[in-house]
């Protein structure tokens, strides 16, 4: 069955940082005055023999000769963001930064979490908040 996609819906294409993208873009949609809500869908799959021909030629399949992989599946979201003032989670700033040091790189740079720093600073300067005076925090070191 095919649907067509609301008028003032987005396919947003970034990899890995997809889903803050869509957040960073919601926050300024619902900022604005634009829409009182959002809804954010995610789907991803590593479930194709080209993406786990990749992934074992790099040595990122788990197997019993590489115990630090990962199981290749699929996966599915959805969250309902609105203005409305609801007594629960609130996204009052949002960081997202590319870390030089991935898996891949090549001038083999040590993870030191740099970008991580960076995306912390960034999200905090956007509210205002010192970290001290975070209730809930979400981050990931993807790559």
């Amino acid at each position: 069955m095919e649907v067509e996609a609301y008028s003032r819906s987005r396919v947003i294409a970034h990899g890995r940082p997809s889903g803050h993208v869509a957040l960073e873009q919601a926050r300024r949609l619902m900022s604005s005055g634009e829409t009182p809500y959002i809804m954010i869908v995610g789907v991803d799959s590593y479930l194709t023999s080209e993406t786990i021909r990749h992934y074992i030629g790099e040595s990122r399949i788990l197997a019993p000769q590489n115990p630090n992989g990962f199981i290749p599946g699929e996966a599915a979201a959805a969250v309902l963001l609105s203005k409305r003032n609801i007594r629960s989670l609130r996204l009052m700033g949002l960081g997202l930064t590319r870390e030089l040091a991935s898996i891949y790189n090549k001038e083999d740079l040590p993870l030191r979490g740099d970008a991580m720093t960076t995306a912390y600073r960034v999200a905090l300067e956007q509210t205002g908040i010192e970290m001290n005076g975070v209730g809930y925090r979400m981050s990931d070191l993807v790559g």
